[in-house]
């Protein structure tokens, strides 16, 4: 009490609350917000800028969009933390974006005359066809059909339960479609 310098940071701080940032001497002296601060705002920046890539692609990921949807569907992370040999996340990881050796992935490229599917069905060879409707693997499907049950031949769920993706693995492994 009663010092001369308290008294006069006391009417200064006042004068500064008064102000509201009017004064041009004070206005220099305002602090950048906390590096934590700047730190989760760029975050959630990203957050909401990928969120929005993520939804607005219409062709690059829409199977995956696809699998991902469903309100049981793991975290990738959670499923692909389950798989211990790494050409298996290798195979889940193609056979969940699509980008495989399936006719439509390889004919986009020139790499196949026709995206049809070889067993003469007239169906497009998508992932989809692959795993639960081409006539050519009917045998290993009835395999996968025993293990995974009727409700389980969903591509959501072949591919995005954590409880299936093993025996949807074992099922391409069984067919040798895949030189991977």
């Amino acid at each position: 009490m009663d010092i001369e310098g308290n008294d006069k940071a006391d009417n200064a701080a006042k004068k500064a609350a008064l102000s509201k940032g009017s004064n041009p001497s004070i206005a220099k002296i305002q602090q950048l917000p906390l590096k934590a601060s700047r730190i989760n705002c760029i975050r959630q920046a990203t957050k909401t800028d990928w969120n929005t890539a993520w939804t607005n692609n219409k062709s690059d990921s829409r199977m995956l969009r696809k699998i991902t949807a469903q309100y049981n569907v793991y975290d990738s992370a959670k499923i692909y933390g389950t798989i211990t040999k790494r050409n298996d996340v290798a195979l889940l990881a193609r056979l969940r974006t699509g980008h495989c050796s399936v006719n439509q992935y390889l004919h986009r490229f020139g790499i196949e005359d026709s995206p049809l599917c070889t067993c003469e069905s007239g169906a497009i060879e998508t992932v989809d066809h692959y795993l639960t409707n081409c006539p050519k693997y009917d045998q290993q499907r009835s395999k996968l059909m025993r293990e995974v049950g009727v409700g389980g031949m969903w591509i959501d769920k072949l591919l995005g339960d954590i409880n299936l993706v093993k025996h949807t693995l074992e099922y391409v492994k069984d067919t040798q479609r895949f030189d991977f």
